[in-house]
Parts: C-alpha cells; structure tokens; sequence
C-alpha cells in the first residue's frame, strides 16, 4: 500500500492498478443482448452503457463485485491489502456518460483505497453532484484529474 497527499493535503492509503496483469477477454454483451439471449446484470450494464442508459443498482452492484475480482485476480498489492475497497475513478453513477465503448472496470478506471478513504472519496463527489447534478463528459473528466491528480507518479510506478 502507498500513501500520497490529495490537494488539501490529506494523506491517501491507496492500491495502484500499474503494473498489473493482463485482463481476460470480455463477452460480447451487446451481441448477446442483440440475439436475444439473457444477460447478467453485468452484462446488462455494458448494454446500458453502449445506449448511453443510466446503470441500474443491480448492474452497478455487478460491475462492482466483477470490479473485486478484477483486482484481486490482477494485483498482489491488493490481494494482500487490508481494509481496502475498490474505487472506480470514473463512478459508476456516470458510466453512461464516457461513450458506447467505454469499460468502468478497465484497469485504467480501478484502484484500491482505503476503507475510510474510499467514503471520502465518494463524499467529495456527491458534493460534486449537489452542484453539477447532469455533468458534460468534460466536467467529468476534470473532476477526476482533480480528485486523482496526486496519484499520477504511483500509477508510473514510482512511490511517494
């Protein structure tokens, strides 16, 4: 685990998705959904997203247990971690934002946080959506540079 600073200073324990390996390839979920077969709720929620459809709980809750054991099958750091959670940098609640092709729990989109921290996290973007409640994909994208712009060196590799 690494700590580093956020812009008010604050210490941030955090798991970085650098260095991980590769991914198992995905299915297809738009085709499934197109030749009328069932879909996960995981799937459903690639489905949503290539429509530009918000997520429902269920599919956000599936992309977030898929999102566990991505990290935990691609990141030692994170298996062996205690008290952490998986952070989406991009939230879920805007996955239908980021265009058809876009994957949330794309390695680039995780990283590992601290319990207490995680609840921070997502605190300072609730605060966010108090005060731009329909976001424009760029405001989206700002406010995560923002909110990770500190961690950029570790996910390079290199620790604080």
């Amino acid at each position: 685990m690494v700590h580093l600073a956020d812009s008010n200073g604050v210490a941030i324990p955090f798991v970085p998705s650098a260095g991980l390996k590769a991914g198992a390839k995905s299915v297809n979920a738009l085709d499934l959904f197109n030749a009328g077969k069932k879909l996960t709720h995981s799937q459903s929620a690639y489905v949503a997203i290539s429509k530009g459809e918000k997520l429902t709980d269920a599919m956000s809750n599936a992309l977030r247990a898929d999102a566990r054991k991505i990290m935990t099958n691609s990141s030692p750091a994170y298996k062996a971690a205690k008290n952490v959670e998986v952070h989406h940098i991009i939230p879920l609640e805007w996955a239908h934002k980021m265009g058809p092709a876009w994957d949330p729990n794309n390695l680039t989109n995780l990283v590992g946080v601290d319990k207490k921290i995680h609840t921070e996290i997502n605190k300072r973007w609730a605060e966010f959506k108090k005060i731009t409640p329909i976001p424009l994909l760029s405001k989206l994208r700002s406010r995560s540079r923002i909110l990770t712009s500190n961690m950029a060196h570790i996910l390079f590799g290199e620790e604080a």
